[in-house]
């Protein structure tokens, strides 16, 4: 159960949302980030957006993860003072303050660590990597990275989620259907 906001995942999302971290690149886990401060999805991290990040980082650790405070950090993150960050000062700033960013790349290493170790993991996306490869040049088309194969892999259990509850749903409007119509039944043959 999430503590932040009472939702929980199951076992299905969880291994979906493990194998996604475990097979991400840095510059992905980068993108990731960088979409999950764009709360818009105007492809820039505007200055609310911004405050909240830098507060959200300066959190992270007593002393702040990048050694200032949350309104020097969004002034920093604004590398050509537009109002805006884009993903290149993004990518950019993870360069100049490495340590912002660590903890989502700790996660990555610790999940790799404690599933399958950081060796298979690497041998999984290589393997994949190389069979890819070989099937787009015979298809004629641009390789298709593992991690949009496990997204659709995580969209494909959602839809599977939402049939089973869908049909859970037809059956029991079904059966509530059928006690309707007997209850009918009974009462006209009483009168």
């Amino acid at each position: 159960r999430n503590k932040h906001t009472g939702s929980s995942i199951d076992v299905g999302e969880f291994v979906t949302a493990a194998c996604l971290m475990c097979t991400y690149t840095h510059d992905q886990i980068l993108y990731r980030l960088f979409k999950m401060f764009d709360r818009d999805g105007s492809g820039y991290i505007e200055y609310g957006e911004m405050v909240e990040m830098g507060e959200s980082v300066q959190s992270m650790s007593n002393e702040g993860a990048y050694g200032g405070n949350a309104a020097t950090f969004v002034e920093t993150m604004d590398a050509n003072k537009d109002g805006v960050m884009d993903f290149d000062e993004f990518v950019g700033l993870n360069k100049e303050y490495p340590m912002v960013f660590w903890p989502a790349m700790k996660i990555q290493d610790m999940l790799r660590k404690r599933t399958l170790g950081v060796d298979a993991w690497l041998a999984i996306i290589d393997k994949w990597d190389a069979k890819e490869k070989a099937r787009a040049e015979i298809l004629g088309r641009r390789p298709i990275p593992l991690v949009d194969n496990i997204e659709k892999l995580g969209g494909w259990y959602e839809e599977q989620k939402a049939a089973m509850k869908n049909a859970k749903i037809k059956q029991k409007q079904k059966i509530n259907a059928s006690a309707n119509l007997v209850k009918k039944q009974k009462s006209k043959g009483k009168s």
